[in-house]
């Protein structure tokens, strides 16, 4: 079952997995800059694990997209999306949002490189949110939110698993220290509109959208998430 923020739920696709294997969807929201040190698999620093090395071009896997228009904005402008779907593996979140990072710098992730950057994404927010109460102290907004529904501890050990379902806690963490803002959309239909289209529900990392003197804006990674329990991306 999903988590909620608000009326919000977010959670990934039902999967079959082994008997012992533990899938969980929580909540959350804060932020900081990114040094993952994993005890037996080295330091990964300046990004999440190879999101900013290894987006070299592959060839682009075969995905189903489908069409739809965005209502009008308060300008009266139409944008066109694509949804490209993303595996339902319990990493959809993690997923979607490691394809969009590699769509926005122009390349394309194969299905193992994206279920490694998938977990790399996963274990990164472990290390930010499980590691130490310094560490969290970044977090604060993300351990707030994750503790109206879980314990710490309780989190932390589902956050291990490889089929954790990830969503707000985890796209809070991830948009700050990845420096990109995320945005979360619902079909109209879902919102209980009769138009077409998407909807923008969450926003994350608003401020990295924002050029300033210091740094250049990022473009956002679009997410769409469906049905309660499914993230694909929105092109």
């Amino acid at each position: 079952m999903g988590r909620n923020q608000g009326d919000v739920r977010f959670a990934c696709s039902p999967i079959t997995l082994p008997a012992d294997a533990v899938l969980q969807c929580p909540v959350s929201s804060s932020l900081p800059q990114f040094q993952l040190q994993r005890s037996g698999w080295g330091a990964v620093s300046n990004g999440l694990a190879s999101l900013s090395t290894s987006f070299l071009p592959q060839r682009k896997p075969v995905a189903l997209f489908s069409l739809a228009r965005v209502p009008a904005t308060a300008h009266g402008a139409e944008r066109t999306f694509r949804v490209a779907k993303v595996k339902p593996d319990g990493r959809c979140m993690f997923r979607a949002l490691a394809k969009g990072l590699a769509h926005n710098k122009g390349s394309f992730l194969s299905e193992r490189t994206e279920e490694e950057e998938a977990d790399w994404m996963r274990m990164a927010v472990q290390e930010a949110l499980c590691t130490s109460e310094k560490r969290r102290k970044d977090f604060k907004d993300a351990v707030f939110a994750l503790e109206t529904e879980d314990t710490l501890p309780g989190y932390c050990r589902r956050l291990k698993s490889a089929g954790f379902w990830g969503g707000n806690v985890e796209l809070l963490v991830l948009s700050k220290m990845l420096k990109v803002p995320i945005i979360v959309y619902q079909t109209a239909a879902e919102q209980g509109r009769h138009d077409a289209g998407f909807v923008p529900i969450v926003k994350y990392g608003e401020e990295w959208a924002k050029s300033s003197k210091q740094r250049k804006a990022r473009r956002p990674v679009r997410l769409l998430y469906t049905n309660g329990n499914h993230y694909d991306l929105l092109l």
